[in-house]
Protein backbone atom coordinates (compact mmCIF):
# COMPACT_ATOMS: atom_id res chain seq x y z
CA UNK A 1 0.00 0.00 0.00
CA UNK A 2 2.80 2.42 0.83
CA UNK A 3 4.66 0.90 -2.14
CA UNK A 4 1.84 1.71 -4.55
CA UNK A 5 0.23 -1.73 -4.38
CA UNK A 6 -3.43 -2.31 -3.63
CA UNK A 7 -5.77 -5.19 -2.88
CA UNK A 8 -6.26 -5.56 -6.62
CA UNK A 9 -2.56 -6.30 -7.07
CA UNK A 10 -2.68 -9.53 -5.07
CA UNK A 11 -2.28 -12.66 -7.19
CA UNK A 12 -5.70 -14.28 -7.65
CA UNK A 13 -4.29 -17.79 -7.13
CA UNK A 14 -2.76 -16.79 -3.81
CA UNK A 15 -5.95 -14.98 -2.78
CA UNK A 16 -8.14 -17.97 -3.64
CA UNK A 17 -5.87 -20.25 -1.62
CA UNK A 18 -6.10 -17.85 1.32
CA UNK A 19 -9.92 -17.75 1.09
CA UNK A 20 -10.11 -21.55 0.86
CA UNK A 21 -7.78 -21.96 3.83
CA UNK A 22 -9.62 -19.57 6.15
CA UNK A 23 -13.27 -19.88 5.16
CA UNK A 24 -15.45 -21.57 7.74
CA UNK A 25 -19.21 -21.86 8.26
CA UNK A 26 -19.38 -18.81 10.54
CA UNK A 27 -17.58 -16.61 7.98
CA UNK A 28 -19.81 -17.98 5.26
CA UNK A 29 -22.97 -17.09 7.20
CA UNK A 30 -21.88 -13.72 8.60
CA UNK A 31 -19.68 -12.34 5.81
CA UNK A 32 -19.97 -14.15 2.47
CA UNK A 33 -23.73 -14.68 2.19
CA UNK A 34 -24.64 -11.09 3.18
CA UNK A 35 -21.93 -9.84 0.80
CA UNK A 36 -23.37 -11.97 -2.02
CA UNK A 37 -26.93 -10.81 -1.27
CA UNK A 38 -25.88 -7.14 -1.23
CA UNK A 39 -24.02 -7.62 -4.51
CA UNK A 40 -27.07 -9.11 -6.20
CA UNK A 41 -25.01 -11.95 -7.69
CA UNK A 42 -26.95 -13.75 -10.38
CA UNK A 43 -26.29 -17.25 -11.73
CA UNK A 44 -27.16 -17.03 -15.41
CA UNK A 45 -27.14 -20.79 -15.96
CA UNK A 46 -29.31 -21.54 -12.93
CA UNK A 47 -31.41 -18.39 -13.40
CA UNK A 48 -31.23 -17.45 -9.73
CA UNK A 49 -29.68 -14.96 -7.38
CA UNK A 50 -27.00 -16.34 -5.03
CA UNK A 51 -28.20 -15.37 -1.56
CA UNK A 52 -28.26 -18.53 0.56
CA UNK A 53 -26.27 -21.65 1.22
CA UNK A 54 -28.84 -23.59 -0.83
CA UNK A 55 -28.20 -21.27 -3.79
CA UNK A 56 -24.47 -21.91 -3.46
CA UNK A 57 -25.11 -25.68 -3.38
CA UNK A 58 -27.04 -25.41 -6.64
CA UNK A 59 -24.51 -23.12 -8.34
CA UNK A 60 -21.28 -24.80 -7.28
CA UNK A 61 -20.13 -28.42 -7.10
CA UNK A 62 -17.01 -30.02 -5.66
CA UNK A 63 -15.49 -29.59 -9.11
CA UNK A 64 -16.17 -25.85 -9.17
CA UNK A 65 -15.37 -25.09 -5.54
CA UNK A 66 -12.29 -23.05 -6.47
CA UNK A 67 -14.56 -20.95 -8.70
CA UNK A 68 -16.66 -20.14 -5.65
CA UNK A 69 -13.55 -19.10 -3.70
CA UNK A 70 -12.48 -16.89 -6.60
CA UNK A 71 -15.95 -15.32 -6.71
CA UNK A 72 -15.74 -14.60 -2.97
CA UNK A 73 -12.36 -12.92 -3.51
CA UNK A 74 -13.52 -10.84 -6.47
CA UNK A 75 -16.71 -9.64 -4.77
CA UNK A 76 -14.76 -8.77 -1.62
CA UNK A 77 -12.12 -6.95 -3.66
CA UNK A 78 -14.77 -4.87 -5.42
CA UNK A 79 -16.70 -4.07 -2.26
CA UNK A 80 -13.77 -3.45 0.10
CA UNK A 81 -10.86 -2.53 -2.19
CA UNK A 82 -11.47 1.24 -1.94
CA UNK A 83 -11.52 0.97 1.86
CA UNK A 84 -8.13 -0.74 1.97
CA UNK A 85 -6.72 1.67 -0.61
CA UNK A 86 -7.74 4.64 1.55
CA UNK A 87 -6.09 3.04 4.59
CA UNK A 88 -2.88 2.66 2.64
CA UNK A 89 -3.01 6.28 1.54
CA UNK A 90 -3.69 7.52 5.07
CA UNK A 91 -1.35 5.31 7.07
CA UNK A 92 1.21 3.94 4.63
CA UNK A 93 2.51 0.41 4.64
CA UNK A 94 2.49 -0.45 8.34
CA UNK A 95 4.60 -3.52 7.64
CA UNK A 96 7.69 -1.67 6.48
CA UNK A 97 6.98 1.36 4.35
CA UNK A 98 7.22 4.96 5.42
CA UNK A 99 4.22 6.54 7.04
CA UNK A 100 2.83 9.61 5.28
CA UNK A 101 2.23 11.15 8.71
CA UNK A 102 4.57 14.04 9.51
CA UNK A 103 7.48 13.41 11.84
CA UNK A 104 7.36 15.23 15.17
CA UNK A 105 9.07 18.60 15.12
CA UNK A 106 12.54 18.62 16.71
CA UNK A 107 12.68 19.81 20.26
CA UNK A 108 13.72 23.46 20.76
CA UNK A 109 15.37 22.79 24.13
CA UNK A 110 18.99 23.91 24.46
Amino acid sequence: MGDGKSVGDIDVTAAVSMVAEHLDEAAMDTIVLPMFADSKLYDVEGKRFIRTGADIDVCFTAGTLMDMYELIWEVGKIQFGPFFASLGERFGDLLGGESPLPSPAPSKKK
